[in-house]
Protein backbone atom coordinates (compact mmCIF):
# COMPACT_ATOMS: atom_id res chain seq x y z
CA UNK A 1 0.00 0.00 0.00
CA UNK A 2 1.64 3.26 -1.00
CA UNK A 3 0.64 5.37 2.36
CA UNK A 4 2.29 3.04 4.97
CA UNK A 5 6.20 3.24 4.05
CA UNK A 6 7.91 1.26 6.68
CA UNK A 7 8.58 -1.86 4.47
CA UNK A 8 6.23 -4.08 2.74
CA UNK A 9 3.00 -6.37 4.63
CA UNK A 10 3.62 -10.26 4.76
CA UNK A 11 0.35 -12.50 3.09
CA UNK A 12 0.42 -16.46 3.11
CA UNK A 13 -0.93 -18.27 0.81
CA UNK A 14 -2.20 -21.87 1.77
CA UNK A 15 -4.41 -24.65 -0.03
CA UNK A 16 -7.21 -25.73 2.23
CA UNK A 17 -10.23 -27.65 1.43
CA UNK A 18 -9.23 -27.51 -2.30
CA UNK A 19 -8.53 -24.25 -2.59
CA UNK A 20 -5.86 -21.22 -2.61
CA UNK A 21 -6.70 -19.09 1.19
CA UNK A 22 -4.70 -15.76 1.37
CA UNK A 23 -4.28 -13.95 4.02
CA UNK A 24 -2.21 -11.01 4.66
CA UNK A 25 -1.75 -7.14 6.12
CA UNK A 26 0.45 -4.37 6.27
CA UNK A 27 1.02 -1.91 9.44
CA UNK A 28 3.04 0.99 10.33
CA UNK A 29 3.38 2.91 13.96
CA UNK A 30 1.00 5.45 13.26
CA UNK A 31 -1.74 2.91 13.31
CA UNK A 32 -2.58 2.23 9.44
CA UNK A 33 -3.13 -0.91 7.84
CA UNK A 34 -4.17 -2.79 5.27
CA UNK A 35 -5.60 -6.37 5.51
CA UNK A 36 -6.43 -8.83 2.91
CA UNK A 37 -8.68 -12.46 3.40
CA UNK A 38 -9.83 -14.56 0.68
CA UNK A 39 -10.04 -17.34 -1.49
CA UNK A 40 -7.67 -16.74 -4.22
CA UNK A 41 -8.16 -17.84 -7.87
CA UNK A 42 -5.31 -17.64 -10.90
CA UNK A 43 -7.37 -16.91 -13.49
CA UNK A 44 -3.67 -16.40 -15.69
CA UNK A 45 -0.09 -15.34 -14.76
CA UNK A 46 -1.03 -12.43 -15.29
CA UNK A 47 -4.78 -12.17 -13.05
CA UNK A 48 -5.59 -13.43 -9.87
CA UNK A 49 -8.67 -12.75 -8.54
CA UNK A 50 -9.62 -12.97 -4.92
CA UNK A 51 -12.65 -13.31 -2.97
CA UNK A 52 -12.91 -12.47 0.22
CA UNK A 53 -12.74 -8.94 2.36
CA UNK A 54 -10.08 -6.03 2.14
CA UNK A 55 -10.04 -3.30 4.62
CA UNK A 56 -7.75 -0.50 4.52
CA UNK A 57 -7.24 2.24 7.22
CA UNK A 58 -5.45 5.13 6.73
CA UNK A 59 -5.97 8.36 9.43
CA UNK A 60 -4.60 10.67 6.97
CA UNK A 61 -7.17 10.12 4.10
CA UNK A 62 -10.35 8.46 4.12
CA UNK A 63 -10.32 7.02 7.76
CA UNK A 64 -11.01 2.81 7.73
CA UNK A 65 -13.00 1.43 4.86
CA UNK A 66 -13.58 -1.77 4.38
CA UNK A 67 -15.16 -4.28 1.18
CA UNK A 68 -16.49 -7.78 0.77
CA UNK A 69 -16.34 -9.16 -2.79
CA UNK A 70 -14.05 -10.40 -5.44
CA UNK A 71 -10.80 -7.80 -5.68
CA UNK A 72 -9.13 -8.27 -9.49
CA UNK A 73 -4.96 -8.20 -9.19
CA UNK A 74 -3.15 -7.34 -12.56
CA UNK A 75 0.49 -7.94 -13.51
CA UNK A 76 1.17 -5.38 -16.61
CA UNK A 77 4.42 -5.06 -18.72
CA UNK A 78 7.66 -6.33 -16.93
CA UNK A 79 6.33 -5.36 -13.24
CA UNK A 80 7.07 -8.45 -10.63
CA UNK A 81 3.76 -7.29 -8.80
CA UNK A 82 -0.51 -7.59 -8.99
CA UNK A 83 -1.77 -4.84 -8.72
CA UNK A 84 -5.50 -3.84 -7.62
CA UNK A 85 -7.56 -2.42 -10.60
CA UNK A 86 -10.34 -0.49 -10.47
CA UNK A 87 -13.40 0.07 -10.16
CA UNK A 88 -12.39 -1.88 -6.41
CA UNK A 89 -9.75 0.91 -5.40
CA UNK A 90 -11.91 4.02 -6.17
CA UNK A 91 -14.92 2.63 -3.79
CA UNK A 92 -12.42 2.91 -1.24
CA UNK A 93 -12.07 6.45 -1.62
CA UNK A 94 -12.12 9.19 -4.05
CA UNK A 95 -9.18 8.99 -6.59
CA UNK A 96 -9.38 13.24 -6.34
CA UNK A 97 -9.05 12.42 -2.41
CA UNK A 98 -7.02 9.33 -2.13
CA UNK A 99 -6.06 6.70 -4.29
CA UNK A 100 -4.82 3.51 -3.51
CA UNK A 101 -2.64 1.45 -4.71
CA UNK A 102 -2.53 -2.37 -2.95
CA UNK A 103 -0.12 -4.27 -4.75
CA UNK A 104 0.66 -8.26 -4.64
CA UNK A 105 4.31 -8.91 -4.74
CA UNK A 106 5.14 -13.44 -5.15
CA UNK A 107 8.12 -14.14 -3.00
CA UNK A 108 9.02 -17.64 -2.90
Amino acid sequence: MQFIWEGYGRATITRAQGALQISGEQRNHEGDYVTLRGVVRVVDERNLEITGTLEISIARCCGTKAQTGTFRFERSGRRKFWRLQNPHKERFCSKYQCHYYVDLFARR
